[in-house]
């Protein structure tokens, strides 16, 4: 005898709640703002602390943040990348490039202030360490921000790390200040496009030295991130250890067609 439509009912409930169950806490909580710099043009840094538990994050991970500002009709949601976590204070830090015509990172930029509140969802995202002997992370930009905290976790693990950033310009990194904290073992390389071109094949190959083992991972805009990947490949990486988080576009399993 078939199931009832209770039943099957029930079955999506039960789904539903695991799903819940999953996350760190449910819809958008408030956050009080704790720490705030600008530390390059375009960029802002946000510290933001809660009440209650926020429970474990994942390096790589993001929230979405909510505003609604006074004039406006509806709510205005953003994902940010989380770059440092304590979950022992239950402190979030989240870096914003700020964006001509962005309504939340704008509001954001203009309008936030020390011991404001904001709404964050719980962190997601599934761009996240694969165990290997070898983590190599290629990021563009602003793309460095979930690039950050899964350097260290895989450095604390000790795992071999190489991190190659690339910037448009000489004005360089927003997170300075904590990239020069990590551990000396995490090889790091920079790429200043103003005054050395673009990251490409060639660059690539010097960089890795001909050593194409361990996981890959890139992070920046659909351009860069398309075009990183297809040097990987044609340098000889496999396509299954190259891993992507793609910034100011949907991710999607057709973008590298």
């Amino acid at each position: 005898m078939g199931k009832t439509y209770s039943e099957i009912a029930q079955v999506f409930i039960d789904v539903e709640a695991e799903m819940y169950q999953a996350e760190n806490w449910k819809g958008f909580q408030a956050f009080r703002v704790i720490y705030i710099d600008k530390p390059i043009e375009g960029i802002i840094k946000l510290g933001l602390a809660s009440t209650f538990p926020i429970g474990k994050i994942e390096p790589g991970q993001y929230v979405t943040v909510r505003i609604k500002d006074r004039d406006a009709t509806y709510y205005s949601n953003r994902h940010y990348s989380i770059y440092q976590f304590d979950e022992a204070t239950n402190q979030i830090f989240i870096a914003v490039r700020v964006e001509r015509q962005g309504v939340v990172s704008n509001y954001l930029n203009e309008k936030v202030q020390l011991d404001d509140e904001i709404y964050l969802s719980a962190p997601a995202g599934d761009f996240q360490l694969h165990k290997d002997v070898r983590q190599v992370f290629i990021s563009s930009g602003i793309g460095e921000t979930p690039i950050l905290p899964m350097a260290k976790m895989a450095s604390e693990e000790n795992q071999a790390v190489i991190w190659i950033q690339n910037y448009r310009e000489s004005s360089g990194s927003a997170l300075k200040a904590e990239i020069s904290q990590l551990p000396s073992t995490v090889k790091m390389y920079q790429n200043i496009s103003e005054t050395e071109g673009r990251l490409d094949q060639n660059k690539l190959e010097d960089f890795l030295d001909g050593q194409l083992f361990g996981q890959f991972y890139l992070c920046g805009s659909p351009e860069f991130t398309i075009g990183i990947k297809k040097a990987l490949l044609e340098i000889g990486v496999l396509e299954e250890k190259i891993h992507y988080e793609v910034f100011d576009a949907p991710k999607m399993s057709t973008i590298f067609s």
